[in-house]
């Protein structure tokens, strides 16, 4: 299954390090069940075997009857979720997944696809590998989060491995390796302690080579960003690129530029930018739009600013409320939002200013369209009434990246800065 030579030797810049590879989050389109199929193949270093997903009715049976056992503990004293989640809303999802939840209909798509398992140092893992028709595709190995599993990916399969359907063009096209973590969905659970980032990143190395892939690139989010930054690190033979949905410690990124990025401060010297001159101020587009919590029904979006020390903060706080209302009574994007927009928290920064949480519950999805006009409104209303963002100005707090409010918060920096694309 070796690559074509036209690929060995192909440039990977015009896809701007994977486009952001549609990330985990972003909604796509229904995948199509005519993805073409990968061969089966034995590799002189191990044999990759079919996988089908088949979970027995009996455990099924099972399951509902121990949610119908469930022995539920007394209600919070509190009107809020400060004690922890609410029994009420609890019972709501348990009563869905032991009534409502159509695990067969789930098993059915999973198995639209094909699935492999393959014994990696001693472990089986397993994966789904969907090749592009397309001849050039470029072989992508990309990893889910906790707690998750493979089919947070499903989603992007079809636009990823076969764009000009999804009105994209061939040269976009991507071979696809989804794995899952030791110890998450089918594959193997470890015997012992040790499969940490690095030594799954390294399996993945494995497995792409095992695949015939000898040059590749790599995606993840959550812990899937945490592996693919390991497999960055360790640099493999072959890995092009790696992109990935958030920032962590013992980065691929050097210390002081992983600072930066998560406070919004100038580029540090350790940084060397190609194709620019003058300043830089690196917009925390990692940070947007966290997702503290969830549901099948709601996520709750976090947003923080920073404003100067002599910002009047009860008039922030009335802009605010206000601000709230207007998105509510807005006839496109109030009947999305659960919870308004509200202050949260107030904290004192260490030498430039106060920051600001915000947060407000909208309906999955519908978070970055509600989130995107909030942002525009506090700029407009806080720049009427003189109330300054500080250096950095926006934080917008981890999660799936959103290129428009990535520029919405890079229009509320005061005074202008440069935005510039980061590379090595």
């Amino acid at each position: 299954m070796a690559l074509p030579n036209s690929l060995k030797h192909r440039d990977i810049s015009r896809r701007s390090l994977l486009l952001g590879v549609a990330a985990a989050g972003i909604s796509a389109a229904l995948l199509p069940r005519t993805s073409a199929a990968a061969d089966v193949v034995v590799a002189a270093s191990g044999e990759i075997r079919p996988f089908k997903v088949e979970v027995s009715e009996a455990a099924l049976t099972d399951l509902r009857r121990r949610l119908t056992e469930t022995r539920w503990p007394d209600g919070e004293t509190v009107m809020d979720r400060s004690q922890g989640v609410q029994p009420d809303r609890l019972k709501e999802l348990v009563r869905y997944w032991q009534s409502s939840y159509d695990w067969r209909k789930a098993e059915s798509r999973l198995n639209s696809f094909p699935q492999f398992l393959t014994n990696i140092d001693g472990l089986d893992i397993h994966f789904i590998h969907v090749r592009s028709r397309h001849e050039n595709a470029l072989p992508l190995i990309m990893t889910h989060g906790w707690p998750g599993s493979v089919f947070e990916l499903l989603d992007v399969i079809g636009p990823l491995t076969d764009p000009t359907a999804h009105g994209g063009r061939a040269d976009d096209a991507f071979h696809l390796v989804i794995p899952s973590i030791p110890g998450f969905g089918f594959s193997g659970k470890p015997p012992a302690t040790g499969w940490n980032p690095q030594r799954i990143a390294a399996a993945w190395d494995v497995l792409m080579k095992r695949l015939g892939y000898d040059r590749f690139v790599s995606q993840g989010g959550d812990w899937g960003a945490i592996i693919s930054d390991a497999l960055g690190r360790q640099a493999p033979d072959g890995l092009l690129a790696i992109h990935v949905n958030r920032v962590e410690r013992a980065t691929t990124f050097p210390a002081d530029a992983a600072q930066a990025l998560k406070n919004g401060g100038p580029a540090p010297d350790s940084l060397r930018l190609r194709h620019h001159r003058g300043p830089v101020t690196i917009v925390p587009f990692g940070e947007l739009g966290a997702v503290q919590n969830l549901s099948r029904d709601w996520v709750i979006d976090i947003i923080t600013l920073t404003l100067n020390y002599d910002s009047d903060l009860e008039e922030v706080r009335k802009t605010i409320k206000r601000i709230g209302v207007e998105l509510l009574e807005d006839a496109e994007l109030g009947p999305n939002i659960i919870e308004p927009l509200k202050m949260q928290g107030i904290e004192q920064m260490a030498d430039y200013g106060v920051q600001i949480r915000l947060k407000f519950m909208a309906k999955p999805g519908e978070q970055f369209g509600v989130r995107r006009k909030a942002l525009a409104m506090l700029k407009k209303t806080f720049a009427e009434k003189g109330i300054q963002f500080a250096t950095p100005t926006v934080h917008v707090s981890g999660g799936p990246a959103d290129a428009t409010a990535t520029a919405a918060a890079a229009e509320l920096q005061r005074p202008p800065k440069v935005i510039s694309t980061l590379e090595e």
